[in-house]
C-alpha cells in the first residue's frame, strides 16, 4: 500500500519506529511539517520515498532504518544529517553521514537503485564484476569498514590492532622466533 503525507503537518511528536512502509507508488513526505521530533527508528522502507521540502522544528532520526533503494537512504540521511548540523547534535550527525555515504556506495555497485539481489544483478550488467569488485568488495572494505568514512577513527586503530597480532602469531607458529644458541 502507497502512503502520501504530502502537506502534512504534525504538531506533535511523530513516531514511526519500526513501520513497515510498502507500496509499488512509494511514499511521500513531500513538504510535510514536522513541528516537534520525528522518529523514523527501524522502520522499513521496502519502496521509493520522496521526503522533498520537509520542514522540522525538533529532533529527527532514521537510526537503524532498512531501506530497499539506496536513493532513498540517501536522500533521508542527506537531510537529517543537515537537520541535525543545525541543531548541533554532532554524534547523531556522524551516523546519518555514514548511512548516506553507504548509500552512495551501493548506488555505485552492481546493485544501484534497482532493488534486485546481488545474483540477480550479476546476471543482468555486463560490468557486473568490475563493478561488485571495486565498490562492493574493495570500497566496502577498505573505506567503510575499515575507514568508517572519517567517522570512526577506532576502527582503523582497531584493524591495525587485529593485523599486527594475526601477523605476530603467523610469525611465531612458522617458526620465525629461533631462540639462538647460547
Amino acid at each position: 500500500m502507497d502512503a502520501y503525507f504530502g502537506r502534512a503537518k504534525f504538531s506533535g511528536d511523530a513516531y514511526f519506529r519500526g513501520a513497515a512502509f510498502n507500496g509499488d507508488l512509494g511514499l511521500s513526505f513531500k513538504r510535510t511539517s514536522f513541528d516537534m521530533n520525528a522518529y523514523f527508528e527501524r522502520a522499513k522502507f521496502n519502496c521509493l520515498a520522496s521526503f522533498s521540502g520537509v520542514k522540522f522544528a525538533g529532533e529527527l532520526t532514521f537510526r537503524n532504518a532498512l531501506f530497499i533503494y539506496p536513493k532513498s537512504q540517501e536522500k533521508f540521511c542527506k537531510k537529517t544529517k543537515n537537520v541535525l548540523t543545525m541543531a548541533g547534535n554532532r554524534d547523531e550527525e556522524e551516523c546519518h553521514f555514514y548511512r548516506e555515504m553507504e548509500a552512495k556506495r551501493i548506488q555505485k555497485g552492481i546493485r544501484g537503485n534497482s532493488g534486485l539481489g546481488l545474483c540477480d544483478c550479476l546476471k543482468t550488467d555486463t560490468w557486473s564484476f568490475w563493478k561488485f569488485f571495486f565498490h562492493d568488495v574493495i570500497e566496502y572494505f577498505f573505506v567503510q569498514k575499515i575507514f568508517g568514512y572519517g567517522v570512526h577513527p577506532f576502527w582503523l586503530f582497531g584493524w591495525w590492532l587485529a593485523l599486527v597480532v594475526a601477523f605476530a602469531v603467523i610469525y611465531s607458529i612458522k617458526g620465525g622466533i629461533e631462540q639462538p644458541e647460547a
